[in-house]
C-alpha cells in the first residue's frame, strides 16, 4: 500500500532569467530515504505571460549523524529549477510529493 504525502508549496521570491536555473534545498527528512518524491515548480505573478519551469537534477543526499557511539541518518532534498520560457520569473513554488511503499 502506498501512502502519498504532498509538502509545500515552498514559496520563492529569486528571480529566474530565461535559460537559468537556481538550486533549492527543500529541507531534510527521514521518509525521504525510502520514498519516491516527485517534485513541481510552478511560476506565479502578475505580470502576465506564460512561466515554463523545469525541475531537475532531483538529489536526495543522505546525512548521518552521529553522537558518542550512536548515529542516525536523514536525508536532505534538492534540486535545480530552470526557466525554459521567454519571461523572467519573479515568484515561483515548489510542491513535493512524497511515496510511501
Amino acid at each position: 500500500m502506498a501512502i502519498l504525502g504532498i509538502e509545500g508549496p515552498f514559496r520563492k521570491s529569486t528571480p529566474i532569467a530565461p535559460g537559468q536555473a537556481v538550486w533549492v534545498q527543500l529541507g531534510e527528512r527521514e521518509g525521504y530515504g525510502d520514498s519516491a518524491v516527485a517534485v513541481t515548480a510552478v511560476g506565479t505573478g502578475d505580470r502576465g505571460g506564460t512561466y515554463v519551469l523545469r525541475v531537475e537534477d532531483v538529489a536526495v543526499t543522505t546525512v548521518v549523524t552521529v553522537e558518542g557511539d550512536i548515529s542516525s541518518a536523514s536525508y536532505s532534498l534538492g534540486c535545480n529549477v530552470r526557466n525554459v520560457g521567454e519571461t523572467t520569473v519573479q515568484r515561483w513554488s515548489v510542491i513535493v510529493g512524497v511515496i510511501h511503499s
